[in-house]
């Protein structure tokens, strides 16, 4: 589904052959933008429909709503900085409006309305999963991979949910075995840094992406012209640490540094300004596509309004991924073996197998 959105407005949000490289797992970082523009603009619809307020993507202004008129105050004391971050969080109207969203989560009974309330809690685990790399939250980092584990299951990855969970009840015992390692990962040396900054963590394997291979493709590397020779690939690699040493020793001779500012690029005003128009759009295509308006228990489509049959259970991913991690208990993990009946059927894989079916029966 979130495909055919993106492709319903190739120029508006990203170009056709953007959102093909982000669903084959390339442009990861626009593809990550996509998600949260789409989470916020389904949010703002929840927020409206759980406090009866006027749909977001309408002209009409709420008027003698107790709650917006304290939300409205709160964030006005907030960037007064009379009071802080975790005031706000600790505040009492946002947990009256948490425990309204709760409720109204739960008497959504539709399967469409299920599906995209998933897709929100999906979001949120990517989000709490990139917070914890960015500032090294050890403890964090378990939950989350534990919270990640049964969407990995009921998808098919069996490999990820194999290895994740062996990875997560070896790391859940470090504290008893090298406590010297766990002392380090809890101060935040889990992830790599190129600077001391707060918001600059990076999982290992992407800090040999943005360092290494960068290098390794851009001008002067081994891929411009230079060769990829084992001769050639050693050489190079060696004398990268003289590079470096090199870099610096210019920059103290000629006073000049090469710093990045404190801000983050996410957190510019034109960054702001272009995803507040983004969502905004977003927000108009969801005017005639309520995703938490159909209560049918036939899942539907809201881009193509094409309706999936009752096998269709991929609303239930989450608990569908807790009956098969529970299998796996107590069982071999090289000889555990995934079925593909026990995983999460979707509309795609349905189209598939009648493809299939016809192709047979030919």
């Amino acid at each position: 589904m979130y495909t055919t959105l993106c492709h319903s407005f190739p120029s508006i949000l990203f170009c056709v052959q953007a959102v093909e490289h982000m669903m084959s797992g390339k442009a990861v970082s626009m593809a990550v933008r996509g998600h949260l523009l789409l989470f916020a603009a389904l949010s703002s619809v929840l927020l409206a429909k759980s406090l009866n307020l006027p749909q977001p993507y309408s002209h009409e202004i709420a008027t003698d709503n107790p709650q917006l008129e304290e939300l409205q105050q709160l964030y006005q004391s907030l960037m007064k900085k009379e009071k802080t971050v975790s005031d706000v969080c600790s505040s009492e109207i946002l947990a009256r409006i948490q425990a309204i969203l709760n409720e109204k989560k739960s008497s959504m009974a539709g399967r469409t309305s299920k599906l995209w309330l998933q897709y929100l809690e999906i979001v949120q685990l990517l989000m709490m999963f990139i917070r914890e790399e960015r500032t090294g939250n050890w403890t964090l980092h378990l939950h989350m991979v534990a919270q990640m584990l049964p969407y990995l299951a009921s998808s098919g990855h069996s490999m990820y949910t194999k290895s994740a969970r062996v990875y997560l009840q070896l790391m859940t015992k470090l504290e008893n075995y090298h406590p010297d390692v766990y002392d380090k990962f809890r101060e935040g040396y889990h992830v790599a840094r190129r600077s001391n900054r707060n918001w600059v963590g990076l999982s290992t394997d992407l800090m040999i992406e943005q360092v290494l291979m960068r290098n390794v493709k851009t001008s002067g590397g081994l891929t411009r012209g230079r060769g990829m020779t084992e001769q050639q690939r050693l050489i190079w690699l060696l004398f990268m640490p003289a590079c470096s040493e090199s870099n610096r020793a210019m920059q103290d001779q000629t006073g000049m540094q090469f710093n990045s500012g404190e801000q983050n690029k996410d957190m510019g005003k034109s960054r702001k300004t272009r995803d507040a128009k983004d969502v905004n759009t977003l927000l108009l295509m969801l005017s005639d596509r309520d995703p938490f308006g159909d209560e049918a228990q036939t899942m539907k489509n809201i881009m193509t309004g094409a309706h999936a049959s009752v096998a269709v259970n991929v609303h239930e991913a989450n608990v569908i991924g807790d009956k098969i991690l529970h299998d796996m208990t107590s069982q071999s993990v090289t000889k555990y073996i995934f079925r593909r009946a026990n995983q999460a059927v979707t509309m795609a894989s349905i189209s598939q197998l009648l493809k299939l079916a016809v192709i047979r029966c030919k």
